[in-house]
């Protein structure tokens, strides 16, 4: 992240095989153009940093109690390398998530979002909970973001606050709304954001990254265009990545839906991040079934 986020690989490795399949025609490699990571930079400096400021201070207006999964302690809680535990939909329960989504106008990232506050709420015995989420931090209104090289990426708080008295479809559309305005504001820094709670860096201790990057279809597209005297196959890709939190939540949307925890066993039992998940998929397949039943 020094360097670039997640979404830059799919263009890394675009622009590799696009130089490889070049080299192996003997021709020079055409490849888009580039669009400076300096003009991002020069934009930051002109927003209205006030403004977002102000607007967190509002979000987070008298949200006074950290939201979390009760932590439990292996016996040998001397592990700290991090593992994952997946959950993946697929069949008529997938296709019921993305036809819910788009008959209430909402993204499959608010429908999750929605689920783990809910789960939360219970967890917690709170209406309001709080979580971070990262955001892919790119404006659509500078020319060629979806190109750029570098880190765009940021961390913001997500609040959910639930009513009895609403249907779950309500809610749904609810933080749906709240997340589409936020959007302006996606660009102030996490340590500020905090500042304007009482809190502090308390705020959340867990996020959630929903990783929309189109790596695997650049991918697909890139060897789907090959010359055919000189085919190749991708075999194998591996990555490694670790964050901060203790429990980082992964969601992959695509013909599966696969939700992974990250969590440092030392501080999450694997069983309990297990149980945690049967949890979450209750909740889904409960909320896809009776969309319009109220939350209690």
């Amino acid at each position: 992240h020094i360097l670039m986020d997640g979404w830059c690989i799919g263009i890394l490795i675009k622009e590799f095989f696009e130089i490889y399949e070049s080299c192996l025609q003997n021709k020079e490699p055409q490849l888009s153009k580039v669009y400076p990571y300096a003009t991002y930079i020069k934009w930051l400096e002109i927003i209205d940093k006030t403004q977002s400021l102000q607007y967190w201070k509002n979000y987070l207006t008298d949200y006074d109690t950290v939201s979390n999964l009760p932590k439990t302690l292996p016996t040998n809680n001397s592990i700290n390398t991090a593992q994952e535990a997946t959950l993946t939909i697929s069949g008529e329960m997938r296709t019921s998530i993305k036809k819910l989504c788009v008959a209430l106008g909402i993204t499959e990232n608010t429908f999750i979002q929605t689920i783990w506050g809910i789960l939360l709420s219970k967890y917690n015995n709170t209406k309001d909970v709080v979580f971070g989420a990262v955001v892919s931090g790119r404006p659509a209104e500078i020319e060629g973001i979806e190109y750029m090289i570098g880190l765009f990426i940021n961390t913001i708080p997500v609040r959910i606050q639930i009513n009895d008295d609403i249907s779950i479809s309500e809610l749904l559309r609810q933080v749906q709304k709240l997340s589409n305005e936020g959007i302006k504001h996606h660009y102030t820094q996490l340590a500020e954001i905090q500042s304007e709670s009482e809190l502090g860096r308390g705020l959340f201790d867990h996020i959630m990254v929903f990783e929309n990057y189109p790596v695997q279809e650049m991918v697909q597209q890139t060897i789907n265009n090959q010359d055919n005297e000189h085919p190749f196959t991708l075999i194998k890709a591996d990555a490694f990545e670790q964050t901060n939190y203790n429990l980082t939540l992964v969601i992959i949307p695509g013909d599966l839906l696969m939700i992974k925890c990250r969590y440092n066993p030392a501080v999450y039992d694997t069983l309990y991040i297990q149980q945690v998940q049967k949890h979450m998929e209750a909740i889904i397949t409960r909320v896809v079934q009776h969309p319009e039943q109220y939350i209690h």
